[in-house]
Protein backbone atom coordinates (compact mmCIF):
# COMPACT_ATOMS: atom_id res chain seq x y z
CA UNK A 1 0.00 0.00 0.00
CA UNK A 2 1.31 3.46 -0.84
CA UNK A 3 2.73 5.63 1.92
CA UNK A 4 -0.19 8.15 2.02
CA UNK A 5 -2.64 5.33 2.70
CA UNK A 6 -0.53 3.35 5.17
CA UNK A 7 -1.52 5.41 8.22
CA UNK A 8 -5.20 5.32 7.28
CA UNK A 9 -5.14 1.55 6.93
CA UNK A 10 -3.34 1.05 10.23
CA UNK A 11 -5.78 3.38 12.01
CA UNK A 12 -8.61 1.07 10.93
CA UNK A 13 -7.30 -1.52 13.37
CA UNK A 14 -7.82 0.96 16.18
CA UNK A 15 -11.30 1.87 14.93
CA UNK A 16 -12.46 -1.76 14.85
CA UNK A 17 -11.37 -2.19 18.50
CA UNK A 18 -10.08 -5.70 17.95
CA UNK A 19 -13.26 -7.19 16.45
CA UNK A 20 -11.85 -10.18 14.51
CA UNK A 21 -14.59 -10.24 11.87
CA UNK A 22 -14.20 -6.53 11.11
CA UNK A 23 -10.42 -6.90 11.04
CA UNK A 24 -10.69 -9.74 8.53
CA UNK A 25 -12.94 -7.68 6.27
CA UNK A 26 -10.65 -4.68 6.61
CA UNK A 27 -7.56 -6.77 5.79
CA UNK A 28 -9.24 -8.13 2.66
CA UNK A 29 -10.27 -4.62 1.59
CA UNK A 30 -6.79 -3.27 2.33
CA UNK A 31 -5.22 -5.90 0.10
CA UNK A 32 -7.81 -5.45 -2.66
CA UNK A 33 -7.66 -1.66 -2.76
CA UNK A 34 -3.91 -1.74 -2.15
CA UNK A 35 -3.75 -3.31 -5.61
CA UNK A 36 -5.59 -0.26 -6.99
CA UNK A 37 -3.14 1.96 -5.14
CA UNK A 38 -0.22 0.20 -6.85
CA UNK A 39 -1.90 0.28 -10.27
CA UNK A 40 -2.52 4.01 -10.02
CA UNK A 41 1.09 4.50 -8.95
CA UNK A 42 2.21 2.60 -12.05
CA UNK A 43 -0.19 4.63 -14.18
CA UNK A 44 1.17 7.87 -12.75
CA UNK A 45 4.73 6.75 -13.54
CA UNK A 46 3.74 6.02 -17.14
CA UNK A 47 1.93 9.35 -17.32
CA UNK A 48 5.08 11.06 -16.06
CA UNK A 49 7.20 9.41 -18.75
CA UNK A 50 4.67 10.15 -21.50
CA UNK A 51 4.35 13.80 -20.44
CA UNK A 52 8.10 14.25 -20.38
CA UNK A 53 8.33 12.78 -23.86
CA UNK A 54 5.76 15.32 -25.03
CA UNK A 55 7.70 18.15 -23.44
CA UNK A 56 5.07 19.13 -20.86
CA UNK A 57 6.35 21.47 -18.14
CA UNK A 58 7.63 19.85 -14.95
CA UNK A 59 4.99 21.52 -12.76
CA UNK A 60 2.11 20.04 -14.77
CA UNK A 61 3.74 16.62 -14.72
CA UNK A 62 4.22 16.78 -10.95
CA UNK A 63 0.59 17.80 -10.38
CA UNK A 64 -0.65 14.92 -12.54
CA UNK A 65 1.63 12.53 -10.66
CA UNK A 66 0.25 13.66 -7.28
CA UNK A 67 -3.35 13.54 -8.57
CA UNK A 68 -3.01 9.91 -9.66
CA UNK A 69 -1.54 8.95 -6.30
CA UNK A 70 -4.41 10.61 -4.46
CA UNK A 71 -6.98 8.92 -6.67
CA UNK A 72 -5.54 5.52 -5.80
CA UNK A 73 -5.67 6.41 -2.11
CA UNK A 74 -9.26 7.64 -2.37
CA UNK A 75 -10.33 4.34 -3.92
CA UNK A 76 -8.91 2.63 -0.87
CA UNK A 77 -10.96 4.90 1.39
CA UNK A 78 -14.22 3.86 -0.32
CA UNK A 79 -14.12 0.77 1.89
CA UNK A 80 -14.92 2.90 4.89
Amino acid sequence: VGEPCANLYSSARVLTKGNEFELAIWDWARNFFGLFDQLFFLFSELLLLFALLLGVTAVKVYRAHIWCGRLGCCLGLLVR
